[in-house]
């Protein structure tokens, strides 16, 4: 019922001072993945632009078609699977004290619905990272890192020099783009299995879908397609 009128569970209180302190400790344990330009310093969506542009110029000017698919992972933040992150967290040589405390916050929290004047009977909380918490967008990053990796392994997509281009992230929404199509649904592939087995709800629709490319461009793959 929630999902469905668009409601979001918000963090009411929290030892702040102690999660900035964490937050700040976590970053040097921590490195994201290049390709994930939110929640970093000095990145954002322009440099998310700049690297896609930059990529199908290089890709377009040799009369090279590129293929994206823009990907929405919905409501990704609520729906952070509390094992799979703990898991990684370990896997990510995270402190032990710091991931028991993290642990127990999230064990322990309650929630409740408060329709009007009425508070419904408070409910354990199984999945989702705090909304409006400081580390909440790190912890959600953790949780997709490892989406980031399997998709530049999959050596598919765009390359530039001898590096694999093929997928670019901001927060929970992914571009993913390749000079084939079967290339594009290799990544698609691997983005639904990694969806389906830490259970993000993947929103796709095929207005997403953006073809770049020249007129010979077209020649040349409308003429490797049926001649």
């Amino acid at each position: 019922m929630l999902g469905t009128i668009g409601l979001f569970p918000l963090q009411l209180s929290s030892p702040s001072c102690l999660n900035a302190t964490f937050c700040h400790a976590f970053l040097h344990i921590w490195r994201q993945q290049n390709n994930q330009f939110g929640f970093k310093p000095k990145h954002g969506t322009d440099m998310f632009i700049l690297v896609l542009k930059q990529t199908v110029s290089y890709y377009v000017s040799k009369d090279t078609p590129v293929f994206s698919a823009l990907l929405d992972a919905s409501k990704a933040f609520d729906r952070t699977n509390h094992n799979l992150l703990f898991a990684k967290l370990i896997k990510h040589n995270v402190p032990t004290c710091v991931i028991r405390l993290l642990l127990s916050w999230y064990r322990q929290q309650t929630m409740q619905v408060k329709w009007g004047t009425n508070y419904s009977s408070p409910f354990a909380v199984i999945n989702g990272v705090r909304q409006g918490g400081v580390l909440s967008p790190y912890l959600f990053a953790v949780y997709l890192d490892e989406l980031s990796i399997q998709l530049g392994s999959a050596r598919v997509g765009c390359t530039v020099g001898n590096m694999v281009v093929n997928h670019l992230m901001f927060a929970d929404d992914i571009c993913v783009f390749s000079p084939s199509i079967s290339g594009l649904q290799c990544l698609l592939n691997i983005f639904g299995d990694y969806a389906a087995e830490h259970e993000i709800n993947l929103k796709f629709e095929t207005k997403q879908l953006v073809f770049f490319f020249t007129q010979k461009g077209l020649n040349n793959l409308l003429h490797q397609m049926f001649f």
